[in-house]
């Protein structure tokens, strides 16, 4: 169920590619093969006051005697007081979602809002931001690219990909689609580098990373606290007497904390941070998942769980936009009432994808716009609707009241992937969808060889669920249909921890509960996955978002959320095991902006404190709105 998930299927390919995010920062580029992969952790200098690193961890977990190797890119944005400061709280590991999104683009994107407006209390607690380029993904090596000698064949690829469209019921679009799988699949099984790794690179290992992260973290700040510290003069070691006896070592293990994990997941980043904590809740430090998937339903069944809400959504919009001014949403000038506007758009979009319609594109942009493409450009909307719901509405008013579809094109065409001189460069950083596919088709089940019939009744039970987004998260699992990796690692569960425990000494239970996040209607994600995660994770809370979006970040802004999670982190409680916080406005408020720019009382919500945060992590949530799934 991908469910990174973005829509259908992660960000990955129109998530912002490396240069972006280093032109965001106003940094220049950074070569990160000039650091010498290693063992122990150690940063170097990079982009504008990051600090970056690449780690040397097994390939796979499980044999130690292989010697196979995978090198993590790290970075990492320094805690505005030293690691010795007494306010200082340790490091915070975020994932941004996917499977298949860089953090170190993320990071370099939306660390700095995290630091400042989810973590730090000024003057009180200070905490270093960290995230990473998991296993096959973007500068972490070995990278997947089954393209690597053939980046012209990729960019065939990707315009077959998105002609052929979503799965849908026309038996012909369907085989062709498993046939551009079963070619992708092929592509991969032909590069030398992917041999041998790519039954590493799932859930599970990453989260075995995570560990060694954690652990080479704590490792480095007492290599660097005890270079700090002039050692006293000991006593006059004895011939043969050992430096510490096996009993001493031992009675330190019991005696000092074991490094603990603080982790903020956004969509699949709840995955992974339900799979850590289920696999080592001895390690759980403090813990924010938002945009919470079922995990049961990603690794065992399918995504309809994912779509509980999203059609809901869809009728939320058509009321609030019947309700708004005319200079927002005109539709009251043409129909009676919501109904009569959701009738005539399912009208609209049968009519479009048997007669397109052309549209004057912009250079390199869209030709045709068919109604495939226009349920992409409301699913983008459903997940940022305080960005996206007012140019959707004129754009649906004008299309389907006058015929007009070069607002929905110019919709269409930003989400849609665009291939670049930089496509071209086979050392190109550009999100790949074998990146997502290497996860996502390791973690679920074992579909492959299935015919198109199977198929067919998958795509039905998903439009049983959801006729809006039903085609396009049904792509998501299609794209294993070929896959040719099965992962070596493999856990089942259950997805659950032990009653925390705030006993600092090494034990089997989590430090503190975790916090889950979600908004009210998440297209992808819905309120009753974060009950149901929270069930079996004791004295944990969910934070109900009161807005709506993919994830918090894709809601309106929300002071309370912000300072819910502030809290949190610092005091490692939950205000309950469900508590709810109002957005400051809604999609269709006039006085947003206006508003929240009068918020300026110290670590509130102003307008572009929340503009800043949602444009930094937003570009890592969008979703992908066609073809067999993948980012």
């Amino acid at each position: 169920m991908l469910l990174s998930l973005l829509f259908p299927a992660a960000a990955a390919l129109v998530a912002a590619s490396a240069a972006v995010a280093e032109t965001a920062n106003l940094a220049p580029p950074f070569d990160w093969f000039a650091i010498v992969p290693s063992e122990q952790l150690k940063y170097q200098n990079c982009y504008n006051g990051f600090k970056c690193a690449r780690l040397v961890v097994p390939l796979d977990w499980k044999n130690p005697e292989d010697n196979k190797t995978v090198a993590i890119a790290m970075i990492k944005l320094p805690a505005v007081v030293p690691d010795n400061d007494p306010t200082f709280g340790g490091t915070i590991i975020f994932n941004p979602g996917g499977p298949g999104i860089s953090g170190i683009d993320a990071a370099l994107q939306g660390a700095r809002t995290i630091q400042q407006n989810l973590a730090d209390k000024p003057g009180v607690r200070h905490y270093e931001i960290l995230s990473f380029d998991p296993r096959g993904v973007g500068r972490t090596t070995p990278a997947s690219d089954c393209f690597r000698s053939d980046p012209l064949g990729r960019i065939t690829w990707i315009v077959d990909e998105r002609a052929n469209g979503p799965l849908v019921y026309l038996k012909p679009a369907q085989s062709y689609g498993l046939g551009l799988a079963k070619n992708f699949a092929e592509q991969c099984k032909l590069n030398e580098e992917f041999k041998g790794s790519m039954e590493y690179v799932n859930t599970p290992s990453v989260a075995r990373d995570m560990v060694a992260m954690i652990d080479e973290i704590d490792e480095l700040r007492q290599r660097e606290a005890a270079q700090r510290q002039p050692k006293p003069p000991g006593p006059q070691q004895l011939p043969g007497e050992t430096e510490r006896g096996e009993d001493e070592e031992t009675q330190d293990n019991e005696n000092n904390p074991v490094p603990r994990l603080q982790y903020i997941g956004f969509s699949y980043g709840t995955i992974l941070g339900n799979t850590f904590a289920s696999m080592f809740p001895g390690r759980v430090g403090r813990m924010v998942l938002d945009g919470v998937h079922s995990a049961k339903d990603y690794y065992f069944e399918d995504t309809s769980t994912a779509l509980q809400d999203t059609d809901e959504m869809f009728d939320t919009f058509l009321r609030g936009c019947f309700d708004a001014n005319y200079a927002k949403c005109p539709f009251r000038i043409s129909y009676k009432d919501a109904e009569d506007v959701k009738k005539k758009f399912w009208d609209w979009i049968f009519r479009l994808n048997y007669n397109p319609v052309e549209v004057n594109p912009v250079k390199g942009g869209i030709k045709v716009v068919r109604g495939s493409d226009v349920l992409a450009a409301v699913g983008s909307a459903l997940y940022s609707p305080m960005e996206k719901f007012q140019p959707l509405a004129l754009g649906l008013y004008d299309g389907m009241s006058i015929g007009d579809l070069n607002r929905l094109a110019a919709i269409i065409d930003e989400d849609s992937p665009k291939i670049s001189a930089d496509a071209l460069n086979s050392n190109s950083l550009q999100p790949k969808s074998e990146q997502t596919w290497g996860v996502t088709c390791s973690d679920g089940p074992d579909w492959r060889g299935r015919d198109v019939g199977f198929w067919n009744k998958h795509l039905q039970k998903l439009e049983m669920k959801s006729r809006l987004f039903g085609p396009f998260w049904a792509s998501v699992r299609s794209a294993c249909a070929s896959w040719p990796y099965r992962p070596n690692w493999v856990f089942g569960g259950p997805f659950k921890t032990p009653t925390p425990s705030s006993e600092p000494l090494y034990t089997s239970k989590p430090a503190a509960p975790i916090l889950f996040l979600s908004s009210r209607y998440d297209p992808v994600a819905p309120l009753k996955a974060a009950r149901a995660m929270a069930k079996e994770h004791p004295d944990s809370g969910v934070l109900i978002h009161w807005s709506m979006g993919h994830t918090t970040v894709g809601g309106g802004p929300s002071r309370c959320t912000w300072d819910a999670v502030r809290e949190y982190l610092y005091e490692g409680k939950v205000q309950g095991k469900e508590f709810s916080c109002p957005a400051e406005c809604d999609p269709w408020d006039d006085e947003c902006e206006s508003k929240l720019g009068k918020r300026v009382d110290g670590g509130g919500a102003n307008w572009d404190v929340w503009k800043n945060m949602t444009a930094a992590l937003r570009q890592t949530l969008r979703p992908r709105p066609w073809g067999t799934g993948g980012p």
